[in-house]
């Protein structure tokens, strides 16, 4: 028995193994934001669905699909996401936190009317599905006689990994420490000298990064 057999014998469906490691990081990426800062966001699968959507566009529209593609897209991703986190927060998170849920279910809901619409980009309802480069590629082989598909998935399993692992570091650092601190009181924390806007609006665009490259694997471990 090869190792790519052993590996299945040992995980015997690789897709679900996939979709358990991505969606299990994502919940901790919205836990980061709503847990530990007590920031209640609507819009968090908006920045996961950033991710998806700026890989797919950068292996589709510019030419052959190159690894350099899927790396321009997970940081272009990565860029508007955080752009967008800090213009949601700047508007929203100086007032009430429902109104800041209100305002991330509003960018929610016009980011999926965009995603539908605008079919040339996009694909509308049938999304897109370009075809990925090397081992990411559906039927390709990878290196020491495994195939690309196991590959694939110790890949994203690898960046699931070190987005969970940021993330504890992140929420066990003494800026995590200050925004529990936030949660529990904000008045105090104020009161204590703490800008707590910068606060929330970090832990705000940190979650909402770490989304986004959790998007970004996704597409490339659902494309084979």
């Amino acid at each position: 028995m090869g190792p790519a057999a052993h590996a299945r014998a040992f995980v015997p469906d690789l897709d679900l193994a996939l979709k358990i490691a991505l969606f299990a990081t994502l919940a901790a990426s919205f836990d980061v934001v709503i847990g530990y800062t007590g920031i209640v966001s609507f819009g968090h699968a908006m920045f996961f669905g950033f991710g998806a959507y700026a890989v797919a566009l950068a292996v589709g529209k510019l030419g052959a699909p190159t690894y350099g593609h899927v790396l321009l897209g997970f940081l272009v991703g990565m860029a508007v996401s955080a752009t967008v986190a800090i213009v949601i927060g700047a508007f929203s998170l100086r007032v009430k936190a429902l109104f800041f849920a209100m305002i991330t279910l509003a960018f929610a809901e016009f980011a999926l009317i965009l995603a539908v619409q605008w079919s040339a980009l996009t694909g509308g309802e049938d999304g897109l599905s370009p075809k990925l480069p090397g081992v990411f590629a559906a039927g390709a082989a990878g290196p020491f006689g495994l195939s690309g598909r196991l590959v694939t998935y110790y890949t994203v399993l690898a960046v699931c990994l070190s987005c969970f692992l940021m993330m504890r570091r992140f929420v066990h650092s003494p800026l995590g420490r200050t925004l529990q601190a936030i949660r529990d009181n904000e008045l105090r924390a104020e009161a204590l000298g703490y800008r707590t806007f910068v606060f929330q609006l970090v832990a705000s665009s940190f979650g909402s990064v770490v989304a986004t490259v959790l998007g970004a694997a996704t597409r490339c471990g659902c494309a084979t």
